[in-house]
């Protein structure tokens, strides 16, 4: 009779068996299964020892690191570097041929460029100027790069880092034998066409900077923006231009053309809290590892560290187990089995359709093909009968009266509009047993936003304005915690989720693990019981109430210590020194509370607000109100976390990310609306 898979298992492991075979082999499917990617393939040239002009300093340094940039999201690159004319000819023709039938062709060139009568030319590091006669011969045309884009069937995007200080340009005019001058140092512009994206590193017809960094001011910019995932082109190019034209104090602003139908993303990769979301119950540690090497900067990267760590510990407990099982004498020979039977012994729990799908192709005649055709037979079935996830809806707007006797064990006590009416400054109240405790803040105008000079500080962050707060209201005392949240559950609220706690504790420790749309059902709830109108904070209120009357960049002053707030300390802030570092939440009441009576609000958890997510000031609201358009599939954060450096525990730093992501490090706090 054959034995089970886990007595298999089991007496395979006692005998020292290694199973990363079938890890690697499952690897492989899933691997496979990724390859049907979308062709994208990019040729990079960075052209710097000029033989008969002053060389460059930046160039092969850029197309270098762009290179690695575009390689990590998924493209095929094509590196040149210091190409004569023959290189350069023989380079178009490669990639013309190699951007056929691509979904994404991208073509980036550094090194000087200029105009001839509104034609766009490369210059070769040979290139030797001695009339105008000889320019097609020794320049190459950016018209044949065109040509050779137009070969992909997908999006097409011309990058060009080429308008430096060029003296071959003063040479051709004092040559020329027209009288005009017909040679610019900057490029003409080029329309696109459909499909295409054009980005120069400046304006038409201007010199662009070199730089005294290791890359050109455009260059480190567009490679720092490739490294974040999910933003759309016009997008990234647009920070672009912000970033070089900040750096450059002004000198230097890219030119930005594009015609496309649809949206493109250059680093498709998922975001990291979308990553995040579908592993952080994994009990593998590869993808654990993999995100860890994918995300880096993530503010994720301490969970899944403790994920990994927790799952190590396990995996040596057991082989620890298991070496004390092993019997004193060689136990009798285990026949090993088929592979199908240890690819099935895998795959067979899985909800992956692809999963079944290539064992079948790879094992059509095992003996659990049946059952895999029935599993996918299964699935199908199913996807035709449930159906497709819609968003969650907008709760209908709240009773004027709350609901009598719904929830009697809430101890509801809503207040009446006498008492709300007589609300002054820094006045508290708690509309249930179990509801957050409120703190009423005055009406009032701030400046939000940072000033230039300030340490950390980020061009999201700018531009500085005037907010008017109109109206007196309410807002947490603290952050929602996990016995508020758990009173929602219990009363039926909440979609009956009951978020994790990390092992930290619940109680009064903020609640975590709950996304932007887990606070609207809260939020919801809440003001249905009560009869009365919460909300989350605007980004502006948030900046307004934790700056408390204070303009620094902290309400307590202008440094931060581990003994004011939970964040990693062992990063400094300015003058600061390195402190604690707790690696997790500690209860809302920690730590002195601001002069408004509010605690934390710097640090702990990064707090959700109602915003959609904008890369800067530029057109926002000046009424304190949230900002609703721009990106709404991101929603703003605020006050940093146990996990963040200090700098982003500042009162004007901000944070966006998806609305559907549940992390360790964000919650969130509510704001009641009072009457007039």
């Amino acid at each position: 009779m054959a034995r089970k898979w886990n007595d298999w298992g089991l007496a395979m492991i006692s005998r020292g068996f290694c199973i990363g075979a079938i890890l690697a082999q499952l690897a492989m499917v899933i691997f496979a299964i990724e390859a049907h990617a979308e062709k994208r393939v990019a040729l990079v040239i960075g052209n710097a020892a000029y033989q008969n002009t002053p060389a460059l300093s930046n160039p092969v340094n850029d197309g270098e690191d762009l290179a690695t940039a575009l390689r990590k999201i998924g493209f095929t690159v094509v590196l040149e570097r210091n190409l004569n004319k023959r290189g350069m000819e023989a380079a178009i023709a490669r990639f013309a041929r190699l951007a056929q039938s691509a979904d994404a062709a991208m073509f980036f060139y550094a090194g000087h460029g200029m105009q001839w009568r509104g034609t766009n030319y490369l210059v070769p590091t040979d290139a030797k100027l001695e009339d105008e006669f000889n320019l097609n011969f020794e320049l190459t045309r950016l018209d044949d790069v065109l040509f050779g884009l137009e070969r992909a069937s997908g999006i097409k995007i011309l990058v060009v880092d080429a308008c430096r200080n060029n003296p071959l340009v003063d040479k051709l005019n004092r040559i020329s034998t027209t009288r005009d001058l017909v040679a610019t140092r900057g490029l003409a512009k080029i329309e696109p066409s459909r499909g295409m994206v054009i980005a120069y590193s400046t304006q038409i017809n201007q010199v662009a900077v070199d730089g005294t960094d290791r890359n050109s001011p455009f260059t480190s910019s567009l490679v720092k923006e490739i490294e974040e995932p999910g933003v759309e082109i016009g997008t990234l190019f647009r920070r672009v231009a912000a970033e070089v034209n900040r750096r450059t104090e002004g000198r230097q602003l890219p030119e930005l053309s594009l015609s496309l139908v649809g949206e493109f993303y250059l680093n498709n990769r998922d975001t990291d809290i979308v990553a995040w979301s579908k592993l952080r119950n994994s009990e593998d540690p590869v993808p654990l590892k993999k995100f860890i090497s994918d995300y880096p900067k993530s503010m994720l990267v301490t969970d899944a560290r403790q994920r990994l760590a927790s799952i190590e510990r396990q995996n040596q407990a057991a082989h620890k187990k298991v070496e004390e099982l092993k019997p004193a004498s060689p136990a009798p020979a285990i026949p090993v089995p088929a592979p199908d039977e240890v690819l099935w012994s895998v795959i067979k729990d899985s909800k992956s359709t692809l999963l079944f799908e290539e064992f079948l192709q790879r094992y059509p005649t095992s003996s659990k093909a049946m059952e895999a055709r029935a599993r996918l037979d299964e699935f199908k079935k199913l996807a035709a009968v449930v159906p497709p996830v819609q968003p969650p809806q907008l709760p209908p707007a709240a009773p004027t009266q709350p609901a009598v006797g719904v929830f009697p064990d809430l101890g509801v006590s809503a207040l009446s509009s006498a008492r709300e009416r007589s609300l002054k400054a820094k006045d508290t109240f708690k509309e249930c047993d179990r509801c957050p405790e409120m703190v009423v803040v005055p009406a009032g105008e701030f400046t939000m936003g940072s000033p230039s000079t300030e340490t950390g500080r980020e061009s999201g962050e700018s531009p500085e304005h005037r907010v008017t707060i109109a109206r007196p209201f309410a807002i947490g005392r603290f952050a929602v915690t996990f016995e508020e949240w758990d009173a929602c559950v219990a009363g039926g609220g909440c979609d009956g989720y009951k978020p994790w706690d990390n092992g930290w504790g619940r109680a009064r420790h903020p609640v975590i693990n709950v996304s932007w749309n887990d606070a609207k059902n809260y939020i919801a709830w809440l003001s249905r019981i009560t009869g009365k109108s919460y909300r989350l904070a605007s980004e502006a209120e948030r900046e307004y109430v934790t700056r408390a009357g204070t303009n620094t960049p902290f309400w307590w002053g202008k440094s931060i210590s581990s003994r004011q707030a939970n964040y990693n300390g062992t990063n400094v802030y300015d003058k600061g020194v390195k402190g604690e570092y707790r690696q997790k939440t500690v209860p809302v009441n920690s730590f002195e509370p601001n002069p408004w009576s509010l605690y934390q609000m710097h640090g702990n958890v990064w707090e959700w607000m109602e915003d959609c997510l904008n890369d800067t000031y530029k057109d926002a609201p000046s009424n304190g109100s949230a900002w609703t358009a721009g990106d709404c599939r991101r929603r703003v954060l605020r006050g940093g976390s146990w996990v963040s450096s200090p700098a982003h525990l500042r009162s004007a730093s901000r944070y966006g990310v998806n609305a559907d992501g549940r992390v360790s490090n964000v919650g969130f706090r509510v704001v009641r609306v009072l009457s007039p």
